[in-house]
């Protein structure tokens, strides 16, 4: 398992790109780093080296690579990334690191999605973010998988492979505009509950133990907070209706108060249709 994190400190530096093309650009300046004798090829010793003095530059525990942990990064889903010598050219480096960045920022979203559920505050927004670069990743990998699988047809394939490229776009599109809805409806219903927190608690600031009380002062309360929630249920009602509700609500018995507290409380929470 070490060695699959060993390139965090690398892949760190590489999750804030903005595009597929820029990801390319720091892969290839990052290449030519550790690159040290400039062979175009990444040796294990180099790797080794170049990821102990980006763990230094960043004030991280240093990463000593061994060969086993080498071996470990450079096996991919298909084999591995290394050419015949054992060493990464720049095409196979760049197909590796697209690879465990991928792994890498599923990782930081689950944490993100772990750490959201156990606190009251909301990080849609960074989960969010984590999950279009996933996206953007997945659609990568599935353009290049396409295109290799493609490689060596004839020229005239050349617009099919067009078109599904755009149709892969058009769906990551749809897939980030519903990422969108339920990021917002994540954020409407978080600020519904903190609204029902409020009401609960000037609830019981009004009550002084009394369970009579207690529940005379719940329905008060949960009634008025239901008319705030739906303001249009009794614009359009006689004063003579108003005045009769009014009559049953202090008539009715603590079993037909319990029901409206919990048929008035879900309709405070759940979204509005």
């Amino acid at each position: 398992q070490r060695g699959i994190f060993s390139l965090d400190p690398l892949l760190r530096m590489l999750s804030n790109f903005r595009t597929s093309a820029d990801l390319s650009s720091r892969i290839q300046s990052l290449y030519e780093i550790l690159d040290a004798n400039g062979n175009g090829e990444v040796s294990f010793q180099e790797l080794s080296e170049g990821l102990k003095k980006i763990s230094s530059s960043t004030h991280e525990t240093p990463v000593h690579l061994s060969p086993d942990d080498y071996h470990t990064i450079t096996m991919g889903p298909d084999g591995t990334f290394c050419q015949a010598n054992g060493c990464l050219s720049s095409e196979r480096f760049e197909k590796m690191i697209r690879y465990h960045l991928f792994l890498y920022v599923q990782r930081q979203l689950a944490v993100g999605i772990l750490q959201e559920s156990k606190s009251k505050t909301l990080s849609s927004s960074a989960a969010a973010l984590f999950g279009i670069k996933l996206l953007m990743l997945q659609s990568n990998s599935a353009s290049g998988k396409s295109a290799a699988q493609e490689m060596g047809r004839h020229e005239g394939e050349e617009e099919a492979r067009e078109t599904s490229s755009s149709s892969s776009h058009s769906e990551i599109l749809t897939r980030l505009s519903t990422i969108e809805k339920h990021v917002k409806t994540i954020t409407q219903q978080k600020e519904r509950i903190l609204h029902l927190e409020h009401k609960v608690d000037l609830l019981l600031s009004q009550t002084n133990g009394d369970k009579s009380e207690g529940l005379d002062s719940s329905f008060d309360v949960i009634k008025r907070l239901h008319f705030f929630n739906h303001p249009n249920s009794l614009s359009n009602r006689k004063r003579s209706d108003a005045s009769e509700r009014s009559t049953q609500d202090e008539c009715a018995t603590p079993e037909d108060k319990s029901r409206s507290i919990y048929s008035w409380i879900s309709a405070a929470v759940l979204p509005r249709t």
